[in-house]
């Protein structure tokens, strides 16, 4: 039951809040948990709750419906009386402020990611070809590689579409430039993506690794030549309102993107190519743009993407080396997290402007 475990949460909580000094509360909102609530207002802390779209929403639409709304009343609740709601994307924002929240209690920055964990640095080339020996590949295989949860919105059976096109159609192609397709992960779209990559023509070119740990996710991104992010739009019609975290991964391992052009992924990449209008001319000195963009859902442009960027190795060095400078740039959890403190100071300024104040080790005297 989701309220015993609410109620399980505030007890291991409180204990820690009755022994150590702490400047706020950061709850990241999951369903029927206002955890954050209760504690903000027993021990008169701030309360930051982080949003990253309604859990009633996605199990009416991605999963199944709760058969009661005490789900939605702990959103409700949790949104009303948060001091400051953080989320991740412009289209968030809007829907937390038609529901009442106050836009001057609105955070939104997207996610971002640790410049040293993804670094297009990290792993040696014997690191890279390790990979590529546990995956039965030859170490010249070039890589092109998805990482993600293949849930509704990854867009990953567009990915399969696209190689099971480019096998059944381009097979020379593909063994001419040693190009492997590797899918890593699974989730709620596998058994499609197994159907659509059932021909045996499609098993040479591709690779469904399945789950692997997280922490291993940075080197099969490193190892690769070409990141894919096909995502797609909501079925409902609604919004996109994502700000995929394995996209500011892929930008800061510095290596080309074909990725859809959809609400924030476009906005992040708006200074990209796009497949629509290809470049002839190979990319000058001050070339600045960063990825390229493809029409959500369109198999036949992704193809054309990857068939690009595989031809032209030169544009994928200038988009690769070009991501990763923007990514540090505005992309870094620093960054983030200052954004937030600088909202939660303008909220209370008779507490002064040093954000060191929200973070102490002092432990808390007894009353």
């Amino acid at each position: 039951n989701l309220f015993r475990f609410q109620e399980m949460m505030a007890r291991q909580l409180r204990k820690q809040l009755q022994t150590h000094r702490y400047g706020f509360i950061y709850q990241r909102m999951s369903v029927s948990n206002y955890v954050g609530v209760q504690l903000s207002r027993e021990f008169n802390l701030p309360l930051i709750l982080e949003y990253n779209g309604s859990e009633v929403w996605a199990q009416s639409n991605w999963g199944v419906a709760f058969k009661h709304q005490a789900a939605l009343a702990a959103e409700e609740v949790s949104l009303k009386h948060a001091h400051l709601v953080v989320t991740v994307s412009e289209v968030l924002r809007d829907e937390l402020v038609s529901r009442g929240v106050a836009p001057e209690r609105v955070v939104n920055y997207p996610n971002c990611i640790d410049p040293e964990v993804f670094h297009p640095d990290r792993f040696t080339v014997e690191q890279q070809q390790g990979l590529k020996r546990k995956l039965g590949l030859d170490p010249d295989s070039r890589l092109a590689v998805f990482v993600g949860t293949f849930g509704p919105w990854h867009g990953v059976e567009v990915l399969a579409q696209a190689v099971r096109e480019l096998a059944l159609n381009s097979a020379d192609w593909l063994k001419k430039h040693k190009l492997h397709f590797v899918i890593v992960g699974d989730g709620l779209r596998m058994p499609m993506v197994r159907e659509i990559l059932s021909d045996e023509r499609c098993k040479p070119f591709c690779t469904l690794t399945g789950l692997v740990p997280q922490a291993e996710a940075p080197l099969y991104m490193g190892a690769a030549e070409l990141l894919l992010s096909p995502h797609v739009p909501n079925a409902d019609g609604t919004r996109f309102f994502g700000s995929p975290t394995k996209l500011f991964e892929y930008m800061a391992m510095g290596k080309p993107i074909i990725a859809s052009d959809l609400e924030q992924i476009g906005q992040v990449l708006s200074h990209s190519l796009r497949v629509e209008d290809l470049p002839l001319e190979k990319p000058s000195q001050n070339e600045s743009r960063i990825s390229l963009l493809t029409p959500p859902g369109d198999v036949s442009r992704v193809v054309e993407g990857i068939r690009f960027l595989v031809d032209h190795p030169e544009w994928g060095t200038v988009l690769g080396r070009n991501v990763r400078e923007e990514t540090l740039r505005k992309y870094t959890w620093d960054r983030h997290v200052d954004a937030i403190l600088d909202r939660l100071n303008s909220l209370t300024p008779t507490q002064g402007k040093n954000k060191n104040r929200f973070f102490t080790d002092e432990p808390r005297k007894a009353a």
